[in-house]
């Protein structure tokens, strides 16, 4: 990675009279990878727009389609949702330090939830099996595509019914109306950390590890290269403060709000459907109650990986316990604002709109890191 980063900065290189170009990509003393954010402007505190005509789901169905996909949603949601408040519930205990009689027996509750999961997963696409094989070839993709990995009705780009979309999108424009957003400009480009700052990297610059997901616990066996966790917004600010002090600098800080959002909209402006979230974000039903190694899903259209999911992520404002930002954001408060949502979090509700106070469950926050070009 190393190389590749010289090499864009060497074809970077302004010839004499001519003001150089940042590289795309650049890497840091401790092999963090940063992504060049490119300047722009976005449409903040807007809702997600209306589905669009002809979208899977939002298309006509047939009666039979639509009540098996309807069916597969009744039947797995709650198995769902049960599992996450288990494996949630297992989570807190186990670091509160509930002593291990107790702990197995949550951990059996977590088991049979997960079970049941299963069970319910099995008797809804089979279900949905024995509709699709009386369809054509082209509705049966339709018809998979629109129920896969669906957990709960409507949803943009992703289970309930033709009924349950319509209604969404009613809600959905009377929001929008009620909630237009407004014009945020990024004057200049800048660096944004490629991933979120990973225990390996903090352990460089800290000299100690403060994540829950260390290597062996909770079964995690590559602790190093999942993100440093377990971080009050103060503790960001000291890695920061101490990484400039190691490369005699001052280009190192938290990305703002609209820095953030911006770089994780990638120039799309709306919030990404389901399909797309569970592309790129780690939620709750990737791996059993941790978090994973960064990089492992598909990266945002600027290459930045894991914006969506794995751990909440600090950024520099203040929280002014308002559905959203101000244009203008507070100077001063009591809490700092999340953005992105956690491993544990569901894919309805890991969006890049979402504007959180923290401090959530220590053990799901994190960050990633701007770095400036100067």
């Amino acid at each position: 990675m190393k190389t590749l980063t010289t090499l864009l900065f060497a074809l970077s290189v302004a010839l004499p009279g001519q003001a150089a170009e940042p590289a795309k990509k650049t890497v840091n003393s401790i092999g963090m990878e940063f992504s060049l954010i490119p300047a722009g402007s976005f449409t903040y505190g807007r809702f997600a727009p209306p589905f669009p005509a002809g979208s899977p789901g939002a298309s006509g169905m047939t009666a039979p389609q639509a009540a098996a996909v309807t069916k597969l949603n009744e039947t797995i949601a709650p198995a769902e949702q049960a599992v996450g408040a288990a494996r949630t519930a297992l989570l807190n205990a186990s670091m509160n330090g509930t002593p291990r009689a107790q702990l197995e027996v949550q951990a059996k509750t977590l088991a049979d939830a997960e079970l049941a999961l299963a069970l319910a997963r099995a008797d809804g696409f089979s279900a949905l099996q024995q509709t699709a094989n009386r369809v054509s070839e082209t509705a049966r993709s339709n018809l998979v595509q629109q129920a896969s990995g669906s957990a709960g009705a409507g949803g943009r780009g992703g289970g309930g019914t033709p009924a349950d979309l319509a209604k969404a999108d009613e809600l959905i424009r009377a929001d929008r109306a009620k909630y237009p957003g407004f014009n945020v400009v990024i004057p200049k480009a800048f660096y944004l950390g490629t991933y979120e700052v990973t225990q390996e990297q903090w352990t460089k610059v800290m000299g100690s590890n403060p994540a829950t997901f260390q290597t062996g616990k909770f079964g995690v066996n590559d602790g190093a290269k999942h993100p440093v966790e377990t971080v009050t917004w103060a503790d960001a600010q000291a890695f920061i403060k101490k990484l400039n002090a190691l490369e005699k600098t001052n280009v190192y800080r938290l990305p703002t709000e609209f820095e953030w959002e911006y770089a994780g909209k990638a120039g799309i402006g709306d919030d990404p459907t389901w399909e797309q979230i569970r592309a790129t974000a780690v939620l709750g039903n990737t791996r059993l109650g941790t978090t994973m190694p960064v990089g492992t899903k598909v990266p945002n259209p600027w290459g930045v990986y894991d914006m969506l999911g794995n751990v909440w992520e600090w950024v520099d404002d203040f929280y002014n316990d308002k559905l959203y930002n101000d244009p203008k954001p507070p100077t001063k408060g009591t809490v700092h604002v999340l953005k992105g949502g956690a491993f544990l979090g569901d894919v309805k509700n890991v969006i890049y709109s979402t504007h959180a106070g923290g401090p959530a469950d220590k053990w799901e926050v994190g960050f990633r890191i701007v770095r400036e070009v100067r």
